[in-house]
């Protein structure tokens, strides 16, 4: 799960990543120092948030990954989006309210506020680009315990243990993790955002795909490309 899908990560993301994205860049005449979004593109760092509804139908961050060049290396590291945070001017207090109040580059700047660093470079995954991802494909988690969740509509029964449900139902699931034990939250969380970022590296995302960003079209196509090219598991559960 997890585990592997980070180990692929440091190795085949490293060359095709670093290389290959750092070479579109230049292509594009992207040079580092003149355009900080090409470097970042490439390197790092670049904070990618999936936004579902929750239980009160609000559009809200789920998961958040962050790519970032460490130790020579890339990785990819969950954030949790209960992270605390201030957003000068609002009543945020966490990294998901920032994003409420603004959007993808108030989730940015507030990362950079918790983590020290700069201000990633960003991509939203919103529920329109999370259906065209996912489309009808079966997501899979280890779930640490029985879960019934109502969502004004329909009663959606998940068991203990290995589990398979639609990817359509991945609010419910994220709805019913609310009220799990903050760690068992947060391993849910993670194998759902390991899994949004394998279908990210398998499709061709635009602009248009309903994906909110601050990267140009060029830009994101150096992103794109450089995670496609990279030898990534079509199954992170193996």
């Amino acid at each position: 799960m997890s585990g592997f899908w980070r180990a692929v990560l440091v190795g085949a993301i490293l060359g095709v990543l670093v290389v290959g994205g750092f070479a579109g860049a230049v292509a594009l005449g992207l040079v580092p120092g003149t355009h900080d979004h090409s470097v970042q593109a490439a390197e790092g760092p670049v904070l990618i948030a999936l936004v579902l509804p929750d239980a009160d139908g609000v559009s809200a961050v789920r998961a958040v990954e962050v790519f970032e060049r460490a130790g020579g290396a890339l990785r990819t590291s969950p954030i949790d989006p209960l992270t605390s945070a201030t957003v000068p001017g609002t009543s945020a207090t966490t990294l998901a309210e920032a994003y409420a109040f603004g959007g993808g580059e108030g989730l940015a700047r507030a990362y950079s506020q918790v983590s020290g660093g700069v201000s990633p470079v960003w991509v939203v995954v919103e529920p329109t680009a999370w259906t065209a991802l996912m489309g009808a494909s079966a997501l899979r988690v280890t779930l640490p315990a029985d879960m019934e969740v109502f969502d004004g509509n329909q009663l959606y029964s998940y068991a203990q243990g290995d589990a398979s449900f639609p990817a359509a139902e991945a609010a419910q699931v994220m709805n019913g993790a609310a009220h799990l034990a903050a760690r068992d939250r947060a391993v849910l969380r993670m194998a759902i955002g390991d899994q949004l970022l394998v279908a990210i590296a398998q499709q061709r995302l635009t602009s248009e795909s309903g994906i909110g960003t601050n990267l140009t079209t060029e830009e994101l196509a150096i992103w794109l490309s450089a995670l496609q090219k990279a030898a990534i598991p079509a199954d992170t559960n193996q």
